[in-house]
């Protein structure tokens, strides 16, 4: 029967590529050389097509280097070797990515407000505040240091809103 083992890699968030290396395997079998063995994924285990086969290395494709540079884990890499009369045996290991903690991104529209129609919780602007590793929920938002020293806005969910002293000062 021949034998398959399985060397993950470790990859680094944000430096993958086509063609870099998740792991590497070494297949053996006693009365076959390598050359006459076949290697193959392992029934539906690359079938987000992350990896590929190339020589004695798996690799990222396309997708997978995308999927990593996102920051997400890799799935393990799972491998059947198979002789030329059909016996096979199977193995497999589990790639870590060194996730990177990317820097989150807000971006802000302001809004149209009418003198003389200003009200207290007038929307002036909404925002959208982003992080790969953070739901919205758990990122604080709050206006950059030396801004807003009057004390015009206040900040409502997604929204910059005005505040007594701001509708006061557009009217």
């Amino acid at each position: 029967v021949p034998v398959i083992t399985v060397a993950p890699a470790t990859i680094e968030e944000n430096s993958a590529a086509v063609g870099t290396v998740a792991g590497t395997f070494t297949a053996t079998d006693e009365e076959t050389p390598r050359s006459g063995l076949t290697i193959t994924f392992t029934g539906n285990s690359n079938a987000d097509g992350y990896y590929a086969i190339d020589g004695n290395n798996v690799v990222l494709t396309k997708e997978g280097a995308d999927f990593v540079n996102a920051g997400n884990q890799l799935p393990k890499i799972d491998l059947t070797v198979t002789d030329p009369a059909g016996a096979h045996s199977n193995g497999e290991g589990q790639p870590t990515v060194n996730l990177v903690n990317d820097v989150p991104v807000i971006t802000v529209a302001p809004a149209t407000i009418e003198e003389n129609s200003a009200a207290v919780g007038t929307v002036a602007g909404t925002f959208t505040a982003t992080d790969e590793e953070t739901p919205r929920s758990g990122l604080t938002i709050t206006f950059t240091p030396g801004t807003n020293t009057d004390g015009y806005y206040a900040i409502d969910g997604n929204n910059v809103v005005l505040t007594k002293a701001g509708a006061d000062f557009v009217n």
